[in-house]
């Protein structure tokens, strides 16, 4: 199977990769599973994404998987911003930002990411 075949036969995968393009994947095989299982997020943490670029610019994002109770039903993703803005200053742009993003992800991203200053 050519790569352009296994592109289209494997959509879920591409889009895995072009996050990990985006994002530091903390735990690589829980987050993926969690993505293939709700693979609507992939959208919003694009969404996450390009509104930190309009804020904090390049600054990396790490993506990190958490289950109270070890099960996909009660896992979240959690991303943080690594800055190097001084704090005050990062706390006020991080402000602005957190209003953005909210607004613009899906009501089920809601209940499944968050984002924070790393």
């Amino acid at each position: 199977m050519s790569q352009a075949e296994q592109d289209n036969y494997f959509p879920i995968n591409n889009a895995l990769e072009n996050l990990k393009t985006r994002y530091d994947f903390v735990q690589t095989n829980e987050i993926s599973t969690f993505l293939k299982r709700y693979p609507s997020l992939i959208d919003d943490l694009n969404t996450v994404y390009e509104t930190k670029s309009r804020y904090f610019g390049k600054a990396p994002m790490a993506l990190r998987y958490t289950s109270e109770t070890g099960s996909l039903e009660s896992a979240t993703l959690a991303t943080y911003i690594k800055t190097d803005l001084p704090e005050q200053k990062a706390e006020e742009v991080f402000s602005k930002f957190d209003e953005e993003w909210w607004e613009n992800i899906s009501e089920d991203a809601k209940l499944f990411l968050s984002v924070d200053l790393d």
